[in-house]
């Protein structure tokens, strides 16, 4: 149904989580070897909680910025079966990575009201919509409204956001890649289009970079092959790339919002 796409491991390689329909549980494909993937949804964690669910949108988002990756999963059937032992309206799952590198659901209690009920729950947009440094997510159902679920998260890390615009490739630069150095370790990041389910997320790369003051080291390859190099960037900050210029324009969220107008 869905797919969420990003370095879910963080080793600085893209990864694959794919919904499916009830019976047969989501799929976590690891990337184990440049252009190598490997099945990887029983060792994380992720096929006992999703057997009996049928989900649709799914996304990747660093909802505390501390690093690591949260993992969200809209599910909800396409008729009701409950005569058949089927859930209908079904929870929205919010997956969190522990040390062990698993996978463990976040108790729905403590996220707010919204998780504390089911749904018909189809598509997850990720978009920072008040623009306070948080990633917000809205989600389509059937037979109920559109859900904005503003981000109240305590942040515990710091953050960069990257906006890259193509004028050599195509102006929307997706598919390109931003490399990186933070806390000592290489990470990467691309930019994608179409995740989710039926949507797109907002067209920018968050870096959520824990206690770390900086990013290090950073450089984008472009689309068509041609590669910019851009230094280290401070934290806390917006940044827009523009293809075959050697800096990193810092906007503020005002900026932004007045250039997309």
């Amino acid at each position: 149904m869905g797919i969420a796409v990003g370095d879910a491991d963080q080793d600085a390689d893209v990864d694959f989580f794919v919904t499916h329909f009830s019976g047969d549980h989501n799929t976590y494909y690891e990337q184990v070897d440049s252009g190598l993937w490997a099945d990887r949804s029983e060792a994380a964690g992720f096929v006992q909680p999703s057997q009996r669910l049928l989900a649709y949108g799914t996304q990747w988002i660093d909802l505390d910025h501390d690093g690591d990756l949260e993992l969200l999963v809209a599910n909800g059937d396409i008729d009701d079966f409950t005569h058949a032992d089927r859930s209908y309206r079904q929870p929205f799952q919010i997956y969190q990575r522990t040390s062990s590198g698993r996978w463990s659901l976040a108790d729905s209690s403590s996220l707010g009201a919204y998780f504390e009920q089911p749904h018909l729950a189809r598509a997850v947009v990720a978009v920072d919509l008040d623009r306070d440094r948080r990633t917000d997510v809205v989600v389509t159902h059937l037979f109920e409204p559109v859900s904005l679920l503003r981000n109240h998260n305590a942040v515990s890390g710091n953050s960069i956001r990257l906006f890259l615009k193509g004028n050599r490739s195509h102006r929307d630069a997706i598919g390109s890649i931003v490399k990186y150095e933070v806390g000592g370790k290489a990470r990467s990041q691309q930019l994608f289009s179409g995740d989710g389910y039926h949507c797109s997320a907002e067209r920018v790369i968050v870096i959520g970079c824990g206690e770390a003051r900086s990013i290090q080291n950073v450089r984008v390859e472009w689309p068509d092959g041609t590669e910019g190099a851009y230094g280290d960037l401070l934290v806390n900050q917006d940044y827009l790339f523009v293809q075959g210029y050697l800096e990193a324009y810092s906007y503020s969220p005002t900026d932004l919002m007045t250039q997309d107008r």
